[in-house]
């Protein structure tokens, strides 16, 4: 899991994570256009994926995120991420579905084909219905499980 912490550089947020790995602290920091975070229980939490968010990133090993506060994904914010392996939302407390500004946050640049065949959509059971009917996410329903 990701750990985010949000310092304030000139008036805008910088993205920094908690991890040993510098190329996936170097690509987050300088591709998270608009990420917003919010203090909640006391700690500052991811709620928003900007545009760009991760657009292009592809670790060696792949990447998988557990993200229960978020409540929007920009366009392209997995864009072109084809070694994308979960995006987790299983720990989701509330029962709103986090705003998908475009399905292609999920596509290759062409905007027609996934990034990847593999990739999971983890949202908590009591949600899954009303997550593949919304809004953009019925587009990658096909992805998407309920745990």
């Amino acid at each position: 899991m990701i750990e985010w912490h949000c310092p304030i550089y000139w008036g805008v947020p910088k993205w920094a994570i908690h991890t040993d790995d510098d190329v996936t602290k170097q690509f987050v920091q300088t591709h998270s256009y608009m990420t917003i975070y919010q203090n909640i229980d006391g700690q500052d939490r991811l709620v928003s994926l900007g545009d760009t968010a991760f657009q292009n990133y592809n670790p060696d090993g792949g990447f998988s995120l557990e993200i229960p506060y978020v409540m929007y994904i920009g366009r392209y914010a997995f864009q072109n991420c084809k070694k994308l392996e979960t995006i987790d939302f299983s720990g989701k407390t509330d029962d709103e579905i986090p705003e998908l500004a475009d399905p292609k946050a999920f596509m290759l640049y062409d905007g027609q084909t996934f990034v990847n065949e593999t990739f999971q959509i983890k949202v908590p059971r009591r949600l899954y219905d009303k997550w593949v009917a919304s809004t953009n996410w019925s587009v990658v329903s096909s992805h998407i499980i309920g745990v």
